[in-house]
């Protein structure tokens, strides 16, 4: 139980800080501001929209209620603050998602920028899509923008104008941190990532999935791209390798930024941009000595599926880390308490703890609301790694603190409880420092000394 008291500390001090703080407004330059749920404010009309969209594969409503259940679409709904908005970018009227966690306001959370995939409408962000990879890195603690790039999209052209124009409008939305800036791009969106890094000296750091790299290789291996190349590029008809070039971050990889730390995910299975464009990436970075990281999914295809869960652990432990090195670098009075408080500390204060995140075949979750004996605080924990993922917790609030730990490292088995735990005590003692339910906090040990387990 000694490894199970270390990890679960961290949880006792996760509840804090209001939940009742005001949405942030649209700054002047967003054309148009609204709610991501207007249109759908129920559960059942969501599912509605999402069984009967147009343009996108389809989902039959069985489907949909296993993928987002009515409690994730009610925690959603109150757990973050989202918004479809419109910005203006060169004379084009362009949309997107902005979202974040309520009541974190005071914290500055640092901006995080997708960039989606596809070409067109083919691709777009959607309502399933926000649930699926906006909403998760939202509650990992960022201020996350999307931008569904304008309709006469060029693939890499002007269009890489928008994600331009949506960063410098939030780098001063209320409580974001805009010198954090991490740039998330997958397939098309790797090759925009790379892009704007080139013309940015302000991206704190890069991540891609399945990121096409070299453009003329992958034609070779997927000569249908042809098509699109040819109805998206101005100019490909008149100088196709020119073209192709321009948008291969392999091919001009030494005009990256040289400090900014770039992890590359990808499926080997992948048949839509072969995994040799990530390989390739991450040689010509080791050969001109960059930060990088190359991670390869054996068997994983394209939208790594088969691997969800560790895709996003590594992307969310890697933002964190060059996110806490660089406020430790720059000094910054805005950084979070903790990142200063470790900075101040000798190297031996903080700790990497990691346990399984269930002990007794299971009858007993290692991390758990409170616990009655505590060896470590949580100001001596940086890193807690379960089987289920890692949480780099530098630089975290305490309630962010419970959100990347409840998401990467709790069992399946008693995520949800915990979840549902955490949730109501942040409503029904916000404002305190640690918010418990002090008739609960320990009812998980209570329940497996009558029960024989923690399960409800």
């Amino acid at each position: 139980m000694l490894r199970t008291l270390i990890i679960v500390l961290a949880l006792t001090w996760a509840h804090a800080a209001p939940a009742h703080a005001e949405a942030p407004t649209a700054p002047s330059a967003f054309l148009s501001k609204t709610d991501c749920f207007q249109t759908t404010p129920d559960y059942e009309s969501w599912v509605a929209s999402i069984v009967q969209r147009t343009g996108a594969a389809p989902v039959s409503k069985a489907q949909l209620e296993t993928l987002v259940p009515a409690r994730m679409f009610a925690f959603a709904r109150a757990a973050f603050d989202c918004h479809v908005i419109t910005y203006d970018s060169g004379g084009h009227t362009v949309s997107g998602y902005v979202v974040r966690p309520k009541g974190d306001d005071a914290d500055r959370l640092p901006l995080l920028v997708y960039n989606r995939g596809g070409n067109g409408g083919f691709g777009r962000l959607d309502a399933l899509q926000l649930f699926q990879t906006l909403l998760p890195l939202a509650k990992a603690g960022h201020v996350v923008v999307a931008s569904q790039y304008r309709d006469a999209d060029e693939f890499g052209g002007r269009d890489v104008d928008d994600v331009m124009r949506l960063i410098d409008l939030s780098r001063t939305l209320p409580g974001t941190d805009g010198d954090r800036v991490f740039l998330l791009g997958q397939s098309r969106g790797a090759m925009m990532s790379y892009l704007v890094a080139r013309r940015r000296s302000d991206i704190t750091a890069m991540a891609t999935i399945a990121g096409a790299t070299d453009l003329g290789a992958g034609l070779a291996w997927r000569p249908e791209m042809e098509r699109v190349y040819r109805a998206r590029i101005p100019g490909y008809a008149d100088d196709k390798p020119a073209a192709l070039r321009e948008r291969s971050a392999l091919r001009w990889a030494e005009h990256l930024p040289a400090g900014m730390p770039v992890l590359l995910l990808h499926g080997e299975a992948d048949d839509r941009v072969s995994v040799e464009d990530s390989r390739a990436m991450a040689a010509r970075l080791r050969q001109l000595d960059r930060p990088h990281r190359l991670v390869v999914y054996p068997g994983d295809d394209h939208s790594l599926r088969q691997n969800r869960r560790a895709a996003h652990a590594e992307i969310v432990a890697w933002f964190r880390s060059a996110g806490t090195a660089a406020a430790e670098a720059s000094g910054s009075r805005s950084s979070p308490p903790a990142v200063r408080r470790s900075a101040e500390q000798p190297a031996t204060a903080s700790c990497l703890c990691s346990s399984p995140s269930t002990a007794k075949g299971g009858s007993i979750s290692a991390l758990v609301p409170m616990v009655s004996h505590v060896d470590h605080t949580e100001h001596d924990v940086s890193v807690i790694v379960t089987e289920q993922g890692l949480a780099d917790l530098r630089g975290l609030t305490p309630k962010q603190r419970a959100r990347t730990l409840i998401a990467n490292c709790v069992h399946p088995d008693y995520r949800d409880a915990l979840q549902e735990y955490f949730d109501r005590a942040l409503h029904h003692s916000y404002g305190k420092h640690a918010s418990h339910l002090l008739p609960e906090a320990l009812s998980w040990h209570q329940r497996w000394l009558e029960t024989g387990t923690m399960k409800g």
